[in-house]
């Protein structure tokens, strides 16, 4: 699953310098034209996905936690289907894609809590977003360690958007 992800990740990585036909590509990625308009402005992504080995957790290929890891656990959340594993096995699978490019811990960890949000809106669209939030953080942090100030903050992010919504959005 994690090598199917990288090569539709790899295939878009050549997009971003050959611009050619999409028929010379076999992914699907590369056949979707709104994908094959954007272009990425992350570098260490970029750089990562270049190399002959991807990162994993295990053998992180860099140190970055840009954001732009965060696409590939949402194709693991929407692959997923909401349905198709549980909670455990989408955060380990949605925090692996993201090491292929990204190396901090606490970017793979906070994949693994998006993978979760968007699973969960999948498999359950009526529960509240805060509930699939507490849910998707107390997964995250009794399956890897050191999260603690990831969850803090995320469930003080939550806290506060009962009083100031707007300001948790900036």
């Amino acid at each position: 699953y994690v090598r199917f992800l990288q090569q539709a990740m790899k295939e878009w990585c050549r997009r971003q310098d050959l611009p050619r036909d999409p028929e010379k590509y076999s992914c699907w990625v590369s056949h979707i034209s709104a994908l094959r308009r954007r272009h990425c402005r992350d570098s260490w992504m970029l750089d990562a996905l270049r190399a002959k080995n991807p990162g994993t957790m295990e053998s992180p290929i860099n140190r970055s936690a840009n954001p732009g890891s965060m696409l590939v656990a949402a194709m693991v959340a929407l692959l997923s289907d909401g349905k198709r594993m549980d909670q455990t096995q989408l955060s380990r699978l949605a925090a692996s894609a993201v090491a292929t490019t990204h190396g901090a811990p606490e970017v793979w960890h906070s994949g693994a809590v998006l993978a979760n949000v968007l699973a969960g809106i999948l498999a359950e669209e009526d529960l509240p977003m805060k509930e699939l939030f507490l849910r998707a953080i107390e997964t995250v942090e009794l399956q890897f360690p050191k999260t603690e100030m990831l969850a803090t903050k995320l469930k003080e992010i939550l806290d506060a958007s009962r009083e100031d919504p707007q300001s948790v959005m900036e």
